[in-house]
């Protein structure tokens, strides 16, 4: 990963592992998102910015708190 010509903030070249990489196959949802907290999981529902909850992809979370409920 990086580049060895261009912009500075593309290097340096580095190897990248991706054993441990996880993916969904589906964004997590506001509904999904909704359950967990209901359930007693986390105490803060993110701001949906006026898109509507739903099904909708939950925005305003971070990587780490979907990883600590969705990853095993």
């Amino acid at each position: 990963m990086g580049s060895s010509s261009g912009l500075p903030i593309e290097q340096p070249v580095h190897r990248v592992d991706m054993a441990r990489l996880t993916i969904s196959k589906y964004e997590v949802t506001f509904s999904q998102w909704d359950i967990f907290v209901q359930s007693g999981g986390r105490n803060r529902l993110p701001d949906d910015e006026g898109w509507r909850r739903g099904r909708k992809p939950v925005i305003n979370i971070s990587y780490a708190e979907i990883e600590r409920v969705f990853i095993p």
